[in-house]
């Protein structure tokens, strides 16, 4: 579905400056050369619920980005559209119809009736990634299809907010960075739609230490082996009164 750009300016977003005058006149504070700088050229875009990335304001949706009334510099304007273009691909045509699984062996859910990401059940998401682009399918299974109990191939090229000796909560609530809210498994999806600087590693600098919790490693059991060692112990004293003994 597609629908017309809403004329909404975003004051928590994108605030206009005013600076004082000596006369008493409030003047823009914008410099020359800015330009209104829709995040889709073409005025449309697709509705995306799970589209979201990482903006100097904080984790932005789609939706509100594209319903931002937005001037800036040319080269910044051009950053700012490339988002539009890859994470919540304005001008594309709407997804064709595709069977995406979220588990790769194409196997039911094990946990449909899981809420993998707050408010949303495993079998909804089975649902949405079907509506998506077909070529995110892999992003669907190797986030989603995993959070839901799926156990598929691990994929390299996937980013993962938590690095190697730490476990993810996809069902976390974070702050967005702004005053919002969002799911450390939103987070981790929209991480492997963006790129360039707002990419993963964005993604993992801003949220690993929230997202992420150190995975403790359990101590060895030594109490068989104490208990040994006191009774070997004991035999040797024992041992060495007997000898001494014997020599007085």
């Amino acid at each position: 579905m597609m629908i017309a750009k809403q004329q909404t300016i975003v004051a928590a977003l994108f605030a206009t400056l005013f600076v004082a005058h000596a006369s008493g006149n409030l003047l823009s504070a914008e410099p020359e050369g800015y330009i209104d700088c829709p995040l889709c050229a073409n005025e449309t875009f697709g509705v995306y619920t799970y589209g979201t990335f990482i903006a100097d304001s904080g984790v932005v949706s789609c939706q509100e980005a594209f319903d931002t009334d937005i001037r800036l510099p040319p080269e910044n304007c051009t950053a700012w559209q490339s988002r539009g273009e890859d994470v919540c691909r304005c001008a594309a045509e709407p997804p064709e119809n595709h069977d995406c699984k979220l588990c790769d062996d194409g196997g039911s859910l094990p946990e449909g009736a899981l809420a993998a990401i707050p408010g949303t059940f495993c079998a909804q998401l089975q649902v949405d990634a079907t509506r998506d682009f077909q070529d995110r399918c892999p992003i669907w299974q190797q986030t989603m299809g995993n959070y839901c109990g799926c156990n598929n191939t691990y994929d390299a090229s996937i980013c993962r907010i938590c690095t190697e000796g730490y476990k993810f909560d996809p069902a976390k609530v974070v702050d967005g960075l702004d005053n919002s809210t969002i799911s450390c498994g939103r987070l981790e999806f929209s991480a492997n739609l963006a790129s360039g600087d707002f990419g993963c590693r964005e993604y993992q600098f801003i949220f690993e230490s929230q997202c992420c919790e150190k995975i403790e490693e359990a101590l060895p059991d030594i109490s068989g082996t104490t208990g040994a060692s006191v009774m070997m112990i004991g035999s040797v004293v024992v041992a060495a009164f007997g000898v001494l003994n014997m020599l007085l």
